[in-house]
């Protein structure tokens, strides 16, 4: 009995000793990656006494981007002796871009030599997902794998969690597409399949340069919410984060050795509302292109045209998906002003047709405008966009001559000074309660001011609905060319008023 109860302390004594031993290990995550993921390398001591372990700026030829160190101190009993046991924890951040190995860290610990076990770490495509890993999944996929630089393609991004998961926070964040132009389409749409809650983004990427493009992984980190026992019986629910990547993406994308002005399959549809019309009235030109592609850097097509005057609003652009593929619209208008004949040139647009690989032209069609018992001119053209107006003669708007009157008083200067400035006093305090109110009046007339091009913008559309504004226009369009015409201030500032207004009214309160 004595000789069994000797071994059983033996080998107690064998355990403890064995427990508390000093040692050292280093420990990862995962040893496969994805291209551009973060390793966290966690290297720990446990020991009485121990050196601190230096500073490590590589790991396998990889630079250490981070590093954090913490220590604990416990107090244990060990066959009736006391020991103190420290723990040393550092944690290194390190990104490889190829598979590497960490090596083995050696270190004196307890005044024997203790030593770590190398790590194989991997560099992946996709991570295998386990079990528990599953609930949560992140997928990115792209509608083409070879373009042309400055053709369109679509990139979706899938976000899967299971249903039954009590999400408390979710951080989600996008592929930083470095080589494209990015935008993203639509909302977030969701949808069931099978067991998982599918949430999916949609983004249009052109691509800026030749090359083998690489779009990095997709990542989201999620707090779920776990419940766990605690002492006593009680239950505590605290959020548990983890995240996870989708697979990188790589796009082959070839530049043109040709010139073009957009990239895709487009028509055009464009005309005129009239071709005949009376001297310094309105001709409206509306443009519109079409189709299969990206209209996102689309310029568009200018004129310039002699002795005419020119307006265009801003253009639209629009883009939607179907099935994957985009399609785009560009639309714009023009009005055009003259007091002579004039023709509106064709414009040529060169599209590259990414399908099959070659260029088209697309034209737009010539008209020749007849202005009734208009004149030649040989006048520059103007040309105005809807944000930028030319202010430079706006000071000349309605000029007044001054009418002087010579009036003589046979009044001594001493009476004539005393008398001003007792009349002057008076009137002062009798009118300084309606200073502030002249005031406000001077500064809301100054406001309402509008230049002539300002006044030309805001009226001309209209010039069919009244003759008052189909006058002004006439009187504004010919004191901007120079001629020396007298218009009425006060019906000038009624008619902006009037028209302002009426802008700013809903489209069907505007009749």
């Amino acid at each position: 009995m004595i000789k069994t109860l000797g071994s059983i302390l033996f080998l107690l004594y064998l355990n403890l000793t064995v427990l508390y031993a000093g040692k050292i290990t280093s420990h990862v995550a995962s040893k496969e990656i994805l291209k551009g993921e973060s390793v966290l390398l966690t290297i720990t001591i446990v020991g009485e006494e121990f050196d601190t372990l230096p500073n490590i700026p590589r790991i396998g030829g990889a630079k250490v981007l981070g590093s954090n160190r913490s220590m604990k101190t416990r107090i244990l009993t060990v066959e009736g002796k006391v020991v103190m046991e420290q723990t040393s924890i550092l944690i290194l951040e390190f990104r490889p871009t190829t598979n590497l190995t960490i090596p083995a860290f050696q270190m004196m610990i307890d005044k024997e030599l203790k030593s770590t076990k190398s790590i194989d770490i991997s560099i992946v495509t996709s991570k295998p997902k386990r079990e528990e890993e599953s609930q949560f999944l992140i997928e990115m996929n792209s509608t083409k794998d070879r373009v042309m630089v400055g053709e369109p393609l679509v990139v979706n991004v899938f976000f899967k969690q299971k249903t039954d998961v009590d999400v408390v926070s979710i951080d989600y964040k996008k592929p930083p597409f470095k080589a494209f132009f990015s935008k993203r389409i639509g909302g977030e749409k969701s949808y069931k399949d099978g067991s998982y809650t599918v949430k999916k983004l949609t983004y249009l990427l052109i691509a800026k340069e030749e090359g083998n493009l690489t779009i990095a992984p997709a990542r989201v980190k999620v707090a779920q919410r776990v419940v766990k026992g605690q002492s006593g019986g009680w239950f505590s629910s605290t959020p548990t984060w983890s995240s996870t990547y989708s697979s990188a993406l790589t796009i082959k994308a070839k530049k043109s050795l040709e010139h073009f002005n957009a990239i895709g399959i487009y028509r055009i549809k464009e005309g005129v509302d009239k071709q005949k019309i009376e001297v310094n009235k309105p001709i409206h030109l509306k443009f519109k292109i079409e189709g299969e592609g990206s209209l996102e850097d689309f310029e568009g097509i200018s004129f310039n045209i002699s002795g005419v005057t020119i307006y265009s609003d801003d253009a639209k652009i629009e883009s939607h998906l179907i099935k994957n593929k985009l399609f785009s619209s560009y639309s714009k208008s023009y009005v055009f002003i003259s007091d002579h004949d004039f023709e509106i040139p064709s414009k040529e647009i060169i599209i590259y047709d990414y399908h099959t690989k070659m260029l088209k032209t697309l034209t737009t069609k010539a008209y020749n405008i007849t202005i009734e018992g208009g004149s030649n001119s040989s006048a520059s053209p103007t040309v105005y966009t809807k944000n930028s107006v030319d202010m430079a003669s706006s000071n000349n708007i309605g000029s007044v001559e001054e009418c002087q009157t010579n009036i003589i008083w046979n009044v001594p200067p001493y009476m004539m000074l005393l008398l001003s400035f007792f009349v002057g006093g008076i009137i002062g305090v009798m009118l300084r309660p309606y200073l502030f109110l002249l005031k406000d009046i001077k500064l809301l007339k100054n406001k309402n001011k509008v230049g002539v091009d300002e006044a030309l913008l805001l009226l001309y559309p209209h010039m069919n609905e009244s003759a008052e504004a189909e006058k002004m226009v006439r009187l504004l369009y010919s004191r901007q060319r120079g001629e020396a015409v007298e218009i009425d201030k006060e019906k000038l500032d009624h008619l902006v008023r009037f028209y302002r207004q009426k802008e700013n009214l809903p489209p069907w309160e505007r009749e």
